[in-house]
């Protein structure tokens, strides 16, 4: 017969086993979402890449680099700008795949 000390090990192991396999679990369900959510949203990379590039030329410009919080900014736009076009390619693509 087993103690009651090893019952409790092997009930603790158990736990800690079935938390592992549900948190990767969660992680793949996660990582499925962000990828379905990139090809559902075409223009969504360069929107990011846009915020990211907006904040960059802010510092940059708080920093006195006006020259290089211009050059980034340009880029910035540029990304918005394909972004958009983009986005709404999808949005289209969408709305003829549903029949709307």
């Amino acid at each position: 017969m087993m103690s009651e000390t090893n019952k409790y090990k092997i009930k603790v192991k158990i736990k800690s086993i079935k938390t592992k396999k549900g948190k990767e679990q969660i992680k793949d369900l996660k990582k499925n979402n962000l990828v379905n959510y990139f090809k559902g949203n075409l223009g969504a990379p360069f929107i990011i890449t846009f915020i990211v590039l907006s904040l960059v030329s802010a510092v940059s410009f708080s920093l006195r680099m006006e020259s290089l919080a211009d050059s980034v900014m340009i880029y910035a736009y540029y990304s918005l700008v394909i972004g958009i076009i983009l986005q709404t390619l999808s949005y289209i693509r969408e709305k003829k795949q549903h029949g709307r």
